[in-house]
């Protein structure tokens, strides 16, 4: 039954989407607000970052989940500087480290950072979108670390945390025009 399930709802979420067809109809408001949504079948899984339109469905970001990969809701914020923004992380389970991902409301524009992180998390408030970047905070971090930041700029790959520096400053850049 559950196999059934899945497949009917994969059926419907494959027939959603934001080229112009129509997906499912609903009967009740629709939030401006992101869902995630994953699909699992025989042969591995998907996780989709969606934003509701009326009767469509917008797929944002998409990740194979089948190898340990998520894509996770971290939090939902008001920021002073950019109104309301949606914030995920993208584990890559190959790197084991997060990549996050910034919704921008105001522009609906999806914002990723560059490179791959262990160990450290996302400060909110700290995230600029005009300048693209985002400070995060180092998880493993030592009383002794250094107080400066660590700029790493538009570098790609993997990034891991040390217990030198308490934060790093990354880039992020848009992966969606605005809507």
């Amino acid at each position: 039954m559950r196999i059934w399930t899945l497949l009917i709802a994969a059926g419907l979420l494959a027939m959603c989407g934001c080229s112009g067809g129509r997906g499912l109809t609903i009967d009740h408001p629709v939030h401006d607000s992101l869902r995630i949504a994953t699909q699992e079948t025989d042969t591995g899984c998907r996780s989709r970052l969606i934003l509701p339109q009326g009767a469509e469905r917008c797929v944002l970001f998409e990740v194979a989940c089948g190898d340990g990969s998520s894509l996770d809701f971290l939090e939902d914020c008001i920021l002073e500087s950019a109104g309301r923004v949606g914030v995920y992380g993208f584990y890559n389970a190959a790197a084991d480290g997060c990549q996050y991902l910034f919704f921008h409301y105001a522009t609906r524009r999806l914002y990723l950072t560059y490179a791959c992180f262990a160990n450290c998390q996302p400060q909110t408030a700290s995230l600029d979108f005009e300048k693209e970047e985002v400070i995060l905070k180092n998880g493993d971090a030592s009383p002794a670390s250094k107080p400066d930041t660590l700029s790493i700029s538009t570098r790609r790959g993997y990034f891991i945390c040390s217990k030198e520096h308490l934060y790093v400053k990354a880039k992020i850049f848009p992966l969606n025009k605005p809507r």
